[in-house]
C-alpha cells in the first residue's frame, strides 16, 4: 500500500509542477502582451497631446487675454464708482469693520 500511495504522491507532484510550468508560461505571455498594449497607449496618447497642444496654448493665451480685459474693465468701474460716490464705499468698509470685530469679539469672550 505504502508503494500505491508513493506512485499516486509522485503523480499528483508531477502533475501539479506540469501546471504550475503551464501558469508560469501562460503569465509570461500575459504580461508581454500588456505591456505591449501599455506602450501602444502610451504612444497614441503622447502623439495627442502633441496634437493639442498648440491649440491648447491658443487657448489659453485667449483665456488670459480676456481675462486680463475683464479684470481692467471691472477696475476702472470700481475705480470710477468711488470717486463718484465715495462716502459709499467708506460706508461700506466701516459696515464690513464692525461686522468682522463684532464676530471676532464674540469669538474672544467664548
Amino acid at each position: 500500500m505504502n508503494q500505491l500511495e508513493t506512485a499516486s504522491s509522485q503523480e499528483k507532484t508531477a502533475s501539479i509542477n506540469q501546471a504550475l510550468k503551464v501558469l508560469n508560461e501562460a503569465a509570461e505571455t500575459s504580461s508581454d502582451e500588456i505591456r505591449t498594449m501599455v506602450e501602444k497607449d502610451f504612444l497614441k496618447f503622447k502623439h495627442l497631446l502633441a496634437e493639442i497642444k498648440p491649440s491648447m496654448s491658443e487657448a489659453l493665451s485667449g483665456l488670459q487675454q480676456t481675462t486680463n480685459e475683464s479684470f481692467g474693465q471691472a477696475k476702472k468701474s470700481v475705480n470710477h464708482a468711488a470717486h463718484t460716490h465715495p462716502w459709499l464705499f467708506v460706508g461700506v468698509a466701516i459696515a464690513i469693520a464692525s461686522l468682522t470685530g463684532f464676530i471676532f469679539a464674540n469669538k474672544i469672550r467664548r
